[in-house]
């Protein structure tokens, strides 16, 4: 009975462990929606964006404007969004003058696409 009992304690603790991390995590995630302005267009913007974005676990989507400006939607956690466009604004080829970003409802997307 004793043993039952620090069974059941135990996986109710280890579920509300696994609960509480699980819920910080979901709640950690946003969503960005960004303009970039600048030397964007024909440098490899969009590749890098995605490959960043997928080492990252970031999803969403990324293409070119025809005002030669490149668009982007960004889902994770927010410090993992903030290195992408560290990364992104750090690049030798990339040149962003600007940007303009604000936050918008989670999709909940699984992949990043380029557009």
């Amino acid at each position: 009975m004793k043993y039952n009992l620090y069974l059941a304690i135990k996986a109710y603790s280890w579920y509300n462990i696994y609960s509480f991390f699980m819920g910080e995590i979901i709640m950690n995630k946003i969503r960005r929606h960004i303009i970039f302005y600048g030397y964007v267009q024909g440098v490899g913007f969009r590749w890098k964006a995605r490959s960043l974005a997928q080492r990252l676990g970031i999803s969403g989507w990324v293409e070119n404007l025809p005002d030669g400006s490149v668009e982007m939607e960004a889902e994770g956690a927010a410090r993992d969004i903030e290195e992408l466009i560290d990364a992104l604004s750090n690049d030798t080829w990339i040149g962003i003058e600007r940007m303009e970003s604000e936050i918008i409802p989670v999709h909940g997307d699984y992949n990043f696409e380029v557009k």
